[in-house]
C-alpha cells in the first residue's frame, strides 16, 4: 500500500486488494470489485448511493462480494461507537 507517486492522495494497493472501506466511504475500490458488485461505470455518487440504500450499508454491500476465495476483514471500533472499516483481498487468478 502507498500513495500514487503522481496523486498523493490516491491510494495504491497491491493486486489483491478488493477494497478498503469505512461507514462513511471507500477509500480503495478495485476494477475487480467494481465488476463483481456492478458498480463499473457509476460516479462516486452513484456507489454511495448504493450503499446508503444497502442494510448495513458499505459492510452489508462488501458481504456480497462473490469472488472465489475473497476475504474480508471487518475491524470495530470499540462500545459506545459502532464505527467499523473493511478490507477485501482476493487472489488474482
Amino acid at each position: 500500500m502507498g500513495a500514487d507517486p503522481e496523486d498523493e492522495t490516491r491510494i495504491t494497493a497491491c493486486p489483491h486488494t478488493l477494497f478498503i472501506a469505512h461507514d462513511t466511504a471507500f477509500e480503495y475500490r478495485s476494477v475487480c470489485l467494481d465488476e463483481n458488485l456492478n458498480l463499473t461505470g457509476l460516479s462516486d455518487k452513484e456507489v454511495e448511493e448504493r450503499w446508503l440504500g444497502e442494510k448495513g450499508g458499505v459492510d452489508g454491500l462488501t458481504n456480497q462480494v462473490t469472488l472465489a476465495d475473497a476475504i474480508k476483514v471487518a475491524a470495530y471500533a470499540p462500545y459506545p461507537s459502532a464505527y467499523g472499516s473493511y478490507y477485501g483481498f482476493a487472489p488474482t487468478e
